[in-house]
């Protein structure tokens, strides 16, 4: 009689714009069974947009976040840990002290995706587990990008990453609330996004034309401290007011085995 196969337990960092996600779980040959969940807003990429660097007291924020994030892992003690950036770390110059820090905290250096990647790694976490047939449309907005792709379950047809998010938005255009002239500047600036590169799509099929770009724009966010809550799907809250940052303690973009988890 064969002996059955251990579970492998992964685990997988989100290093994002706005917040930082956290991934625990075993993988089954069902999928991924979830054992813990976070997600924690530190503003990463407080300034990015302007300044295309990473803030001191951002940095900060993430690291606590990190050494938290550590902590857990400790306990959990994965077989395997991925930790990615997206669009803060894709756009900030002078992150090599940053991902060094990270590596300290981790044991793993963090990676940063491509927009293609990350657009893809969002489709396959955001159909896995569940029984769709036909095509599927993904949005995932975020605090720097926003990510739109669209194919069958088994895997996207088109893709495409722009460079609008809720803090990217936000940091250019909001002055009050409630905006209504604020509005209509992120309105125009939704609608000019440049798409430099086309959708990627295999050679099998024609590639669709890629759908209009969201135009609600996020609630207007405010610098927070670093602050930890349970997650389930859903990825990046607006903050709390904002207050001292706190000093460090001392990066779902996870492609599991067979159904990846969320990203950042």
């Amino acid at each position: 009689m064969l002996e059955a196969r251990p579970m492998k337990r992964v685990a997988a960092i989100d290093i994002g714009t706005n917040s930082v996600l956290l991934l625990i779980a075993e993988s089954t040959p069902s999928g991924l069974v979830p054992l813990i969940e976070r997600a924690t807003i530190t503003r990463l990429g407080q300034g990015v947009d302007r300044t295309r660097t990473l803030a001191p007291e951002a940095i900060d924020r993430t690291l606590t976040c990190l050494a938290d994030y550590a902590s857990i892992l400790r306990e959990h003690a994965p077989d395997h840990l991925s930790v990615v950036g997206t669009s803060a770390m894709r756009d900030a110059a002078g992150g090599a002290a940053f991902r060094e820090r990270a590596a300290s905290l981790l044991g793993v250096e963090p990676r940063t995706a491509s927009g293609d990647e990350e657009a893809e790694l969002t489709f396959l976490g955001a159909v896995s587990g569940l029984s769709i047939e036909g095509d599927v449309l993904v949005f995932d907005l975020g605090g720097g990008s926003t990510e739109i792709i669209t194919g069958p379950a088994f895997g996207p047809r088109a893709k495409i990453s722009l460079d609008i998010g809720s803090v990217r938005l936000t940091e250019r255009h909001l002055r009050s609330d409630p905006a209504p002239a604020d509005l209509a500047r992120i309105r125009d600036d939704v609608r000019n996004e440049p798409t430099a590169s086309p959708p990627a799509a295999s050679s099998a099929s024609p590639a669709p034309s890629p759908p209009s770009p969201p135009t609600r724009a996020a609630s207007p966010p405010t610098t927070p401290p670093a602050s930890t809550a349970p997650s389930s799907r859903a990825r990046r809250s607006p903050p709390s007011p904002p207050a001292s940052p706190p000093s460090p303690s001392s990066s779902a973009a996870l492609s599991p085995p067979s159904t990846p988890s969320a990203p950042t």
